[in-house]
């Protein structure tokens, strides 16, 4: 076979692709096809880059949440402060600081 006769066949097979309405990439799909599923993969790139953006803020907030959680707790618990509250006589109830109880905290020692 030449590499004439080879070279006239792609030309017919372009010349019918074109007259039929399909474009010359061989995928059988007419440009009014391509166009409909550029417009479809258009609209599901532009929701998924807003669920992207929900998500982002979504985990960001919680992120934020956890952070501020994690440091309350451990402000509560490791406070510098927290030697000398004891000292005076401040004690905890049900988690929450309480600087000055209403009975005095009475130790074995203390009371013997």
């Amino acid at each position: 076979m030449s590499h004439e006769t080879l070279r006239n066949w792609v030309r017919k097979e372009d010349q019918h692709s074109r007259s039929a309405g399909v474009v010359s990439a061989g995928d059988g799909l007419s440009v009014a096809d391509k166009d409909a599923e550029i417009a479809r993969l258009r609209r599901e790139v532009a929701e998924l880059r807003q669920e992207e953006e929900i998500l982002r803020k979504a985990a960001a907030y919680l992120a934020k949440e956890l952070i501020e959680a994690a440091q309350q707790r451990w402000r509560a618990v490791n406070a510098p402060h927290l030697v000398a509250l004891v000292r005076a006589g401040a004690c905890s109830e049900r988690g929450q600081l309480v600087e000055r109880p209403a009975e005095p905290i009475t130790t074995t020692a203390a009371a013997a």
